[in-house]
């Protein structure tokens, strides 16, 4: 009886943190459809960057092949970041984060469903044109397949370690600077793998190392980014 009743307890609360999960993601979610300009300025940031490099350098079917992919990560990546700066200073002007702590409310949840919401308006538009975009590389279909696959992997490990430096760099006026200088040295693995898979795939190499390399960075850094990001937004809340 009493293990019946333990387990009970037990999938009441798992039912309860799933539930104010959703809540939260779709109220960021809402949040982020009704400033369409936190889609549309990631998107368009990024089909400008990959539109200029075959601008601005030679039209040659195997340059554009082999810096297509380096060109695409890049691009994603940057335009991530223009947002991360965001991603919780709405609420930290609203008051909304303090609320959330004097509630049942746990900020890492808070966290989770924000950085979830961030990645889905921001990232994944641009995993879906990455396909389109890599034709203009001239990639085949081999590496726009381990492409995706990448950026499917590495995209929410950035948005997981961009979330740091944004609770980290919350208070200050002026942080943009600071918050690239503490998380670019983080997104550095994530990109030479992530890039370093279309390029091996040219030459015909296995990708299937640096694939497992991703997942384990994705699932390092979902099991500790939030609690780093949590604690940092205590302390930028000074509690």
């Amino acid at each position: 009886m009493n293990n019946f009743s333990s387990r009970s307890t037990a999938s009441a609360t798992n039912g309860s943190v799933l539930n104010t999960l959703m809540r939260l993601f779709l109220r960021d979610c809402k949040h982020h459809l009704r400033k369409q300009s936190d889609i549309l300025n990631p998107l368009c940031f990024f089909i400008i960057i990959c539109s200029l490099f075959p601008l601005g350098l030679s039209a040659e079917r195997e340059l554009l092949n082999t810096i297509g992919g380096g060109v695409i990560w890049v691009s994603i990546l940057l335009s991530l970041m223009m947002g991360l700066n965001q991603l919780f200073r709405d609420d930290y002007e609203a008051g909304v984060l303090e609320q959330f702590l004097f509630t049942n409310t746990s900020l890492t949840q808070v966290v989770l469903a924000k950085i979830a919401a961030y990645w889905c308006v921001s990232a994944l538009p641009m995993i879906i044109l990455s396909p389109i975009v890599g034709t203009a590389y001239h990639l085949t279909s081999d590496q726009i397949l381990v492409l995706v696959m990448g950026l499917a992997l590495g995209s929410p490990t950035l948005a997981l370690l961009g979330s740091i430096g944004s609770a980290l760099t919350l208070n200050l006026k002026n942080g943009g600077v600071l918050l690239a200088i503490l998380i670019l040295p983080l997104f550095a693995p994530v990109l030479i793998f992530g890039a370093g898979m279309v390029n091996a795939v040219h030459i015909g190499l296995p990708v299937n190392a640096q694939l497992s390399i991703l997942g384990a960075l994705l699932f390092g850094s979902l099991s500790l980014a939030p609690f780093a990001t949590s604690f940092a937004l205590k302390n930028s809340l000074d509690y």
